[in-house]
């Protein structure tokens, strides 16, 4: 494809377009390529976007992005981890939850159990 120079606000609506698929398909397998191909942007432009918008890089955002759905599909059905974990783009279990670990200090077990008392 083509990279043509684009004004910072169609580069911003590019960029909140590009969240919208990604979060209606988070287990796709998102790179920092694809990303600015969807977006039709280059990776540097989507990378600076990003840092300037939401603090992390593009990859930080589409894991971001996975935990939080990953959290609310904990709280608010009864599926498998595994099969959370699967939907949220991890195709391994140990992986899914060494992820979730790192992003909310516990195993997604333990914080369905917290989070359900909590809520109770």
């Amino acid at each position: 494809y083509v990279l043509e120079f684009v004004a910072p606000y169609q580069a911003d609506e590019r960029l909140w377009s590009l969240w919208h698929d990604v979060e209606h398909d988070l287990a796709a397998n998102w790179t920092l390529d694809n990303l600015a191909s969807k977006a039709c942007l280059s990776g540097e432009h989507v990378r600076r976007l990003c840092k300037n918008q939401h603090g992390k890089s593009p990859m930080q955002q589409v894991r971001w992005m996975r935990m939080q759905r990953a959290a609310e599909l904990l709280l608010t059905t009864d599926y498998k981890i595994e099969a959370i974990g699967y939907d949220v783009g991890y195709k391994n279990s140990t992986v899914f939850s060494s992820a979730f670990k790192k992003q909310f200090g516990m195993n997604p077990s333990e914080y369905r159990i917290q989070q359900t008392a909590v809520r109770g």
